[in-house]
């Protein structure tokens, strides 16, 4: 999946994988599929998966996570080593199909061979942030997906986001976002979190926040002041950075990522005959913020810089913005005609990717404009095949 053009990491329209593709907490021999809870008396009812074999759903999501863990490591020291770098950056998501019941159960059971569990559709699921709804044919949908402000679940949600105008509880810091911390102006930053359960999914026993840097992941477990229901948590970011770096070198100058984790407990033991179990565990598995904690002194002046240029595949425009109100970024073919027109909330110096797969941009030049108020700024790019 690694690119061999040296200003891209991942190959163009390679954005996250879905790791986390079965729940199967129960399952039965083939041969009961008629009769999986035992109501006849059979030898083969619903048995508990052994949670530590290799093939337990958590255990299965958890290699896919070292995998994406080891490539984002290896991002972040080529994006820390190439300022030019794209594309450098790896989502994950969750989903599970059904190829039996639709309503409860997975079969993997063809002609006596395999299985039945209790994996199905809507067990596993990727929750998007999509502020303005679906739009035509679910394409904001498709957009946060691809840009990876989503977390996953099996039952309970966890997100977390960054203000970085003030403790308000609003974030314009989304999961799946890359940025540039201004240091100067730190204070202003706060890190919230937002943390849910039902009774179908039972307690809160453990959220985790992890730092993600070249050198691995650094996981520091925060203590809950509920046991359930929905919750909002928020910490001045420097709290956050002191927490989770406590003791160790704070990245300076370098990105870093921040995800989280959530885990509940369900006790099933006054009727584990129905649930086939005393007990269950479900989660939420946030994707990562990647942070770049830097002095950033005040834009007095607007200004766009697209890099790399030329370029092959996505393109990265850096937007210096003096303004707080978004900036409006028009691309125009060689012949004058518009080709793309869209809005980008840029508070001081920010970096936002232009997809050139997605606007099927053909080899040439391009003219990019891009304004905010009274403020005007034009750059001619090429794109070389």
């Amino acid at each position: 999946i690694l690119s061999l053009d040296e200003n891209e990491f991942i190959k163009n329209r390679i954005k996250g994988a879905q790791i986390w593709n079965v729940r199967n907490g129960r399952s039965t021999p083939s041969g009961s599929e008629l009769d999986p809870w035992n109501v006849r008396g059979n030898s083969n009812p619903f048995n508990v998966e052994d949670t530590a074999a290799l093939s337990h759903h958590i255990k299965k999501f958890r290699q896919g996570q070292e995998i994406v863990n080891h490539i984002n490591k290896l991002g972040l020291r080529q994006r820390n080593s190439n300022e030019n770098l794209t594309n450098w950056k790896m989502y994950i998501s969750a989903g599970a199909d059904a190829h039996g019941s639709f309503n409860f159960t997975n079969t993997d059971d063809f002609g006596g061979f395999g299985d039945i569990n209790t994996n199905a559709i809507g067990k596993l699921t990727t929750l998007v942030y999509s502020p303005n709804g679906l739009g035509s044919n679910g394409e904001r949908v498709l957009e946060s997906l691809y840009n990876g402000n989503s977390t996953l679940s099996d039952g309970p949600i966890a997100t977390i986001g960054i203000s970085s105008d003030g403790n308000d509880n609003n974030n314009e810091i989304l999961m799946g976002q890359d940025v540039i911390v201004n240091t100067l102006q730190l204070n202003d930053y706060f890190f919230n979190i937002d943390y849910i359960s039902t009774n179908e999914f039972g307690n809160f026993t453990s959220f985790k926040i992890i730092a993600g840097t070249e050198d691995g992941e650094i996981i520091k477990t925060l203590q809950l002041p509920n046991n359930n229901g929905t919750n909002h948590l928020n910490y001045s970011f420097q709290n956050i950075l002191d927490t989770l770096f406590d003791g160790s070198s704070i990245p300076d100058e370098k990105y870093f990522y921040i995800r989280a984790e959530l885990e509940t407990y369900k006790d099933y033991s006054s009727e584990p005959a129905i649930y086939g179990s005393s007990y269950d565990i479900f989660h939420s598995f946030t994707n990562p913020i990647w942070i770049k904690l830097a002095e950033v002194e005040e834009v007095t002046e607007f200004e766009i810089n697209a890099y790399p240029n030329p370029f092959k595949g996505d393109f990265s425009l850096t937007i210096k913005n003096p303004t707080n109100e978004p900036v409006k970024v028009n691309i125009y073919n060689d012949l004058g005609q518009l080709i793309s027109s869209s809005l980008h909330n840029v508070t001081g110096v920010e970096t936002v990717v232009i997809s050139s797969t997605k606007l099927q941009l053909a080899k040439g030049m391009y003219t990019v404009r891009a304004s905010v108020l009274e403020h005007k700024a034009t750059e001619k790019i090429y794109k070389i095949e």
